[in-house]
């Protein structure tokens, strides 16, 4: 399910009168797929998910809510710098079998060609910029709407 389905599910949800006139709290965590799928060139990569098509999508998605969302605050949660785990030591059997299947772009697994650190470190930081981009337009600024990035998991390794 996309962000922007997602955010049409929500304004569904919250379409009453009620709702409408309440104060909501909206975190979107986004990105993690499409860092996984944008370099893996494999058949489950059914979208571009370099930077700028990236935040196509997420503000297509915050506009739906800007749009339909009254008294709302939406805290973006930027993608996680999976580089880190690269950084770990004495991690249990499970982690080494199982990061082929949770972050293949990374290291390896469905026939995708993994990043370097440097690679992916460059994919996140264009994440992050078009972001801050994005958020720092002023766009989401209104007296009973806005946005905030939340760098809960930037700046971690």
């Amino acid at each position: 399910v996309t962000l922007i389905e997602q955010a049409k599910r929500l304004v569904n949800l919250l379409s009453s009168p009620a709702d409408r006139s309440r104060w909501k709290l909206v975190t979107i965590l986004m990105g993690h797929n499409d860092v996984c799928t944008h370099p893996c060139n494999t058949t489950y990569t059914a979208f571009d998910a370099s930077p700028r098509p990236y935040m196509a999508r997420v503000a297509k998605a915050l506009d739906m809510l800007r749009d339909n969302l009254p008294n709302t605050f939406v805290n973006f949660v930027p993608v996680l710098d999976i580089t880190f785990t690269f950084d770990m030591f004495n991690k249990p059997p499970f982690c080494y079998l199982a990061h082929s299947y949770v972050c293949p772009c990374l290291f390896g697994g469905f026939g995708g060609t993994p990043l370097s650190r440097e690679e992916m470190e460059k994919l996140l930081k264009g994440y992050m910029d078009e972001t801050t981009k994005l958020i720092n337009t002023g766009r989401y600024e209104r007296d009973d709407f806005t946005v905030v990035i939340q760098p809960a998991f930037t700046n971690i390794g």
